[in-house]
């Protein structure tokens, strides 16, 4: 049976478990945006910037730094369904002008 000392013995340690890491706070790897939200590697890559990445240092393989806050927002962003555009009325396509005039070139009735 557990006494009391056990008890917040053991809420201590939970709490410590759920603060973030030193290496989880501000900007983060890749690897970190994976674990966190559970997504490939490839993905973060390819959604990198919907997701706020920084490139540290230029060219095609400059390393990316993210912050989990932006990520998170960005995710929860693409999560919500697209809002649907009313439906518009068919309308037939109108004949210009020129088009009627070039019938009358041609010799046949435009309407």
């Amino acid at each position: 049976m557990l006494d009391d000392d056990d008890i917040e013995a053991i809420a201590r340690r939970v709490a410590d478990l759920l603060q973030p890491r030193p290496a989880e706070c501000g900007w983060v790897r890749v690897e970190v945006v994976c674990r966190r939200f559970g997504v490939s590697p490839t993905w973060v890559y390819a959604n990198a910037d919907s997701l706020g990445g920084v490139r540290l240092g230029t060219g095609p393989k400059a390393r990316l730094r993210f912050d989990l806050d932006r990520c998170r927002e960005a995710i929860e962003a693409m999560a919500r369904p697209a809002p649907v555009a009313p439906m518009r009325k068919k309308t037939r396509p109108r004949r210009d002008a020129a088009s009627d005039q070039m019938d009358l070139i041609r010799g046949r009735s435009g309407r």
